[in-house]
């Protein structure tokens, strides 16, 4: 890798989760795209997670809460940092703390950054506990049904094109999600004002996909994650209604 390749800024977070914190960043630390950016934002926590981070990560951009930023109060103080100091080029990934990826998961999101322009790319998100499980490949939202709809394959062992990208999406999570900075500089930051925690990744990839950027996973990109550590769990049916969410 060169270094005109544009920084990826690493956006996470943590209230209490050092041990989960810790993991992902050991993950960070054997990437083959080494070119990026970390921004820890520690809400608030008393379990040593601010000072691990300076110790071991001296570079990294530390942010600390007070214990009521929320995930998206989290994001939203991150990207207005980011967007301060970064490049047009650059982009900005999101990813939860309990979460593992590859060592080429960087550079797997950079090139199809650089195939798809402008795109917002999602991951391939898989349960942390049997890596079989595919537990999100793209989501669809009926509007006039008032249904989310998950689509893609279930499990690994059906996916028969790993270079496949499913474009056939309308929204987004923040779970190994990659923007590209010109992304929030056009349609503006998370909403944390009026969804502090849960869906605001939802309502800001419908956002984005209004202002006209395209949406989409790439099945190449593996976000291993504690699926039963967020929202429904590992119960998430194939629809769900607008009000379970």
């Amino acid at each position: 890798m060169n270094s005109k390749l544009s920084t990826i800024y690493i956006v996470l977070g943590a209230h209490n989760e050092l041990s989960y914190v810790k993991r992902l960043l050991a993950c960070f630390d054997e990437q083959t795209y080494k070119k990026y950016q970390l921004v820890i934002i520690d809400d608030g926590s008393n379990d040593g997670t601010n000072i691990f981070v300076k110790k071991s990560y001296p570079k990294a951009i530390l942010i600390r809460g007070n214990g009521n930023l929320w995930w998206t109060g989290s994001l939203y103080i991150a990207i207005e940092k980011i967007l301060e100091i970064a490049d047009d080029d650059d982009f900005v990934l999101t990813i939860n703390n309990d979460c593992l990826v590859e060592n080429d998961y960087l550079e797997t999101l950079f090139k199809c950054s650089q195939e798809h322009k402008n795109a917002i790319i999602g991951s391939l998100i898989i349960d942390i506990k049997d890596k079989k499980t595919i537990s999100d490949a793209g989501v669809r939202i009926h509007w006039e049904k008032y249904r989310f709809e998950t689509v893609g394959p279930k499990k690994i062992s059906e996916i028969k094109d790993f270079d496949k990208v499913e474009k056939d999406i309308d929204t987004l999570s923040t779970k190994g999600t990659l923007y590209p900075l010109k992304v929030f500089k056009q349609i503006g930051n998370f909403d944390r004002k009026h969804l502090p925690h849960y869906i605001s990744d939802y309502e800001f990839g419908c956002r984005a996909k209004r202002g006209g950027f395209t949406l989409l996973i790439s099945y190449k990109a593996l976000v291993y994650n504690d699926a039963a550590r967020t929202g429904f769990g590992g119960e998430i049916s194939k629809q769900i209604t607008f009000h379970q969410y």
